[in-house]
C-alpha cells in the first residue's frame, strides 16, 4: 500500500509496512 516511508507514520507502522 505504502512505499518504505518511515519517520511519517507511527514506528511501528514501519516494521508493518516493511
Amino acid at each position: 500500500m505504502k512505499r518504505h516511508q518511515r519517520a511519517k507514520q507511527l514506528p511501528g507502522a514501519s516494521s508493518v509496512t516493511s
